[in-house]
């Protein structure tokens, strides 16, 4: 069944639980509380269930905490619309959307980013992170111009480059006590939970089991952070590891010669025609041929 959500509803009910009130809320958007109130009442009437708890203060319901992040996330890309739909009346100015795999932390491509932009003042550029496996639909949506995936698939409806090949490794805490194991095997590893990131997931991924115990988060840098406090091991690129200077001393790579991990794939991947919006195609060589 369809439902029948309105902008205007969804702003009320994510003002009201950005300011804590629909006193606020209506100050904030510059309506009436009574019509504030009306508009989320009308979205808990749709769902047929409470979004906030009435008293004092209005407090989220759980499943209000839940959909408040999912309706933030939809009025940002809303905004995001109406800007790039702006920048199209002006010949000056432009805007050039990249999606980053959550897997990835690409620390040099932020360097090749920031000279670019100052090369090219009026172009405005968004960055998104995505899962390699929503790619396809993203280009075919035009919710992004060019991406930077963990995927060797070949894109045929759009243009792509291989930008390298990375030997994966087991990361773990240097305390951690698989450090200690000097031939370490799969059975060792399924003894501690397997840290990983969503975009990594895959049906292939799924027939190999490291460990009956794994930890999902949706990007590389929370995995890392979860690695360092010692609460297992992830799989990454083995030359991803000197990025991380935060962590460096408390980081350490294992001995897996007897396990088969295989190599990540880097792939560069754009849409037709972008290269011709100005610097475009300077920012894709530059990445082709020195992000790593």
């Amino acid at each position: 069944m369809a439902l029948k959500i309105n902008l205007e509803q969804l702003q009320a009910f994510c003002a009201t639980a950005a300011h804590g009130s629909f006193s606020a809320a209506s100050r904030a958007l510059g309506k009436s509380q009574s019509v504030i109130s009306t508009q989320v009442m009308q979205l808990e009437e749709i769902f047929e269930y409470p979004l906030f708890i009435r008293g004092y203060k209005p407090q989220l319901t759980r499943r209000g905490e839940l959909l408040f992040r999912h309706a933030e996330s939809i009025l940002r890309q809303l905004e995001n619309f109406e800007r790039h739909a702006a920048s199209l009346q002006s010949s000056q100015s432009s805007v050039f959307r990249i999606g980053v795999d959550n897997s990835l932390y690409p620390f040099n491509f932020f360097d090749i980013l920031s000279q670019w932009a100052k090369k090219n003042p009026f172009v405005e550029f968004v960055i998104d992170r995505l899962q390699s496996s929503d790619l396809v639909q993203c280009m075919k949506d035009q919710r992004i111009d060019m991406a930077l995936c963990t995927s060797e698939k070949l894109y045929s409806d759009f243009n792509y480059s291989i930008i390298g090949k990375f030997q994966k490794q087991i990361l773990v805490a240097k305390d951690h006590p698989l450090t200690k194991i000097v031939n370490l095997t799969i059975k060792d590893l399924q003894n501690y939970p397997h840290i990983v990131v969503e975009s990594q997931i895959t049906k292939d991924d799924e027939k190999i089991v490291l460990s009956p115990s794994r930890h999902v988060v949706n990007n590389y840098f929370f995995g890392v952070n979860l690695v360092a406090k010692g609460m297992g091991f992830m799989i990454i690129p083995h030359n991803m590891l000197n990025i991380e200077t935060i962590f460096n001393d408390k980081l350490t790579f294992l001995n897996t010669q007897r396990i088969p991990l295989g190599e990540t794939v880097l792939s560069l991947v754009w849409q037709d025609g972008v290269d011709v919006a100005p610097g475009v195609k300077e920012l894709i060589e530059t990445i082709k041929n020195d992000l790593y």
